[in-house]
């Protein structure tokens, strides 16, 4: 989609100003390119969350971005929720994957902890209420606390039904493998989607 946008700001890209752009994969070089000038690119990565303030938007601006260009970034971004800089451009592949596409890696295990309820004879709409409010009330321990391990290890009493249930997510590693294919497959399309 950015090559057709791309053609009808041609010839205005000059009254713009700074650019911003919030599109995954698309490196500054080519919308340079676009514009046929030097433009200040702020390129970043927003989420999801931005609807509800609890985005995490991580940018980096090109050569021509000045202190007055961040703090005008800031202003807007700051109102979805935090914002981070980068150094370097190629990071925002890392960052497009876990946190851009992040937030459907937890609404996956919320859909698939609904399903799995409901196979195990759960109404639907318990089984659906049930792990929703699950991952909430997880989520505002994590943001107390900040520290997964912990939290989990909390609720594992060694023996009972939480460590059976994570022995099978963690068979073989199989979690964090299956996480890290997910991030690597992730960056992998955000790099094609660059050329």
């Amino acid at each position: 989609m950015f090559g057709n946008v791309a053609k009808q700001l041609k010839g205005r890209w000059q009254d713009v100003g700074l650019v911003i752009s919030i599109v995954a994969g698309i490196p500054t070089s080519t919308i340079l390119k676009s514009a046929g000038s030097e433009q200040p690119v702020i390129r970043c990565m927003p989420n999801i969350a931005a609807s509800v303030g609890r985005s995490i938007t991580v940018a980096v601006g090109n050569q021509t971005v000045t202190a007055e260009h961040r703090q005008l970034f800031e202003q807007i971004f700051s109102t979805s929720g935090t914002c981070h800089w980068l150094t370097k451009e190629e990071g925002l592949h890392a960052v497009t994957a876990v946190s851009g596409s992040g937030p459907a890696y937890f609404f996956a295990p919320v859909e698939a902890m609904a399903h799995a309820g409901s196979s195990a004879g759960l109404d639907p709409a318990l089984a659906g209420g049930l792990a929703l409010d699950t991952m909430i009330g997880a989520a505002a321990l994590l943001e107390r606390d900040c520290n997964a391990t912990n939290l989990r290890e909390q609720v594992t009493s060694p023996g009972g039904t939480t460590a059976a249930a994570l022995g099978e997510l963690r068979r073989d590693d199989a979690l964090n493998v299956l996480t890290a294919n997910a991030v690597k497959t992730a960056i992998r399309r955000s790099h094609e989607l660059s050329q």
